[in-house]
């Protein structure tokens, strides 16, 4: 079963590596609070604009 979870591993990271989106969040020394406020405000935004 161990051999088994290591394919899937190693599949699921080899994906990520070619496909993974570039997010803010995984940046380094990104703030949480920051992009959580940047998101509601662009809704906000974007809702007020419709």
């Amino acid at each position: 079963m161990r051999g088994m979870q290591k394919d899937v591993t190693d599949q699921l990271i080899e994906w990520f590596t070619e496909h993974g989106r570039d997010l803010p969040w995984r940046e380094p020394g990104t703030s949480a609070w920051a992009i959580l406020v940047c998101e509601a405000v662009r809704k906000f935004v974007c809702e007020a604009l419709i």
